[in-house]
């Protein structure tokens, strides 16, 4: 019979994150790790170990629990339920305050917080102890409780409610045209703004805004400028009193958001479930490269020469209902997908299947100076215009159903690089 370690006592069972703990026993040189609640210290992190005493830090994100010592043999002894030290805020100040000034924070085990948020926006920490916290309260942050987060994930909100002295115009509409084209924003006291900043890559918002369209109290015109960031953005405003702010989130990328995840019948996510059945002609197949692609994930990749039969097959699921069409109208919604060609294409076509019915999208046929894209973009085709081999539009969404996917045909051979992703139906 295997001998285990026993426990006879710890230093307490009220525990605090990032300090010292005992625990006292006997055989307690077979440990080999001890399993908290969220975190699991091995024993080369140990302070100091022996038969009858071990102690170690409490690792910052172990919450309330029981505690196991583990040993090499795969024995398990079971110790106490521990009960984690939680942070108290007995005063803010002051209680009034702007974006970008400094909060003080004072309570008890306050050097336990890991972040301080205001409404859904967190400040910058500046200085940290057990009695006194000082963080600048960030642009965005809205009157409310001031929540503290600790190192384990736990949240303490104040019971002092915090007042943002901030005048800021009302926005009730954002919309964008898209990378490098024009943002029109609507509501009221749009007048009072007096600088737009976009973020760059990285985050930070050093661009201003220099190209502004219409300018009125309720309506507000300006430019994207390329090189900021893209995809969903978030325009920082400055008042003529110099109070800061957020415009809400507007989407800016080159491709169009997927609306619905539902109508998504290929994603080439590798899950499985929206990927390829079949076809990889063309050297095609997906290509997890997040950086280069339409949404971050993974997508259907074509590099290479096509043949010059009547098709090269890319991609294909077989099989009768395979993709959802509850609540699609053929006489309104579309069939939409995201791509970017790399290198000009002059001859050849893209044969969209659904069933029986096709459509061939070959935008550079007849255009002498070829045709590639800047980067992702967004083709959007109506239903409608889906036909069978007599020249009839698709009746409804599941009709024919045995297959659909995506062709290169006109039995031509072409240099191909180009990619696919986000293959789906929308509703208009």
């Amino acid at each position: 019979k295997l001998v285990k370690p026993i426990i006879s006592s710890v230093s307490g069972t009220t525990i605090k994150n990032g300090t010292s703990f005992t625990i006292n026993g006997s055989d307690l040189d077979l440990v080999s790790e001890i399993a908290f609640q969220g975190a699991t210290v091995a024993k080369a992190d140990f302070t100091s170990a022996s038969a009858s005493q071990l102690v170690l830090n409490i690792p910052a994100t172990v919450t309330d629990g029981t505690f196991t010592l583990k040993t090499l043999s795969e024995t398990e002894t079971t110790g106490q339920s521990l009960t984690c030290v939680v942070p108290a805020i007995s005063n803010i100040s002051p209680v009034e305050i702007k974006a970008k000034e400094t909060l003080t924070i004072t309570g008890t085990d306050l050097d336990l917080t890991a972040k301080v948020i205001f409404g859904s926006v967190e400040g910058t920490i500046e200085s940290t102890g057990a009695s006194t916290l000082t963080v600048t309260v960030p642009v965005g942050a809205t009157t409310g409780a001031v929540t503290i987060v600790t190192v384990n994930g736990t949240e303490v909100a104040s019971s002092q409610t915090l007042t943002i002295n901030v005048t800021l115009p009302v926005i009730t509409s954002i919309t964008s045209t898209g990378p490098g084209g024009i943002i029109t924003v609507e509501g009221t006291d749009l007048n009072i703004i007096k600088t737009i900043y976009l973020a760059d890559s990285e985050g930070n918002y050093t661009i201003p805004v220099t190209d502004y369209g219409i300018k009125s109290a309720t309506y507000l015109e300006f430019y994207h400028i390329k090189g900021s960031a893209e995809g969903y953005i978030t325009p920082l405003m400055v008042t003529v009193d110099g109070d800061e702010g957020y415009m809400p989130e507007v989407y800016c990328g080159g491709t169009d958001p997927v609306l619905d995840e539902t109508y998504v019948f290929f994603d080439f996510n590798n899950t499985g479930a929206k990927d390829s059945w079949w076809g990889n002609a063309i050297n095609s197949g997906i290509l997890d490269d997040s950086e280069n692609s339409a949404d971050g994930s993974s997508f259907w990749n074509i590099e290479g020469m096509s043949g010059t039969g009547w098709w090269d097959g890319l991609f294909f699921r077989n099989g009768n209902n395979n993709y959802v069409t509850d609540g699609i109208d053929v006489s309104k919604d579309v069939y939409k997908f995201d791509v970017t060609i790399r290198k000009t294409i002059y001859e050849g076509r893209l044969q969209l299947r659904l069933g029986d019915y096709s459509y061939y999208w070959a935008p550079w046929d007849g255009n002498v100076e070829g045709y590639k894209t800047e980067g992702w973009i967004s083709i959007e085709i109506p239903l409608t215009e889906f036909k069978d081999g007599s020249g009839n539009s698709i009746p409804n969404a599941a009709d024919g159903g045995k297959e659909f996917g995506m062709i290169w045909s006109w039995g031509v051979s072409v240099e191909i690089s180009m990619g696919i992703d986000n293959v789906r139906f929308e509703k208009k």
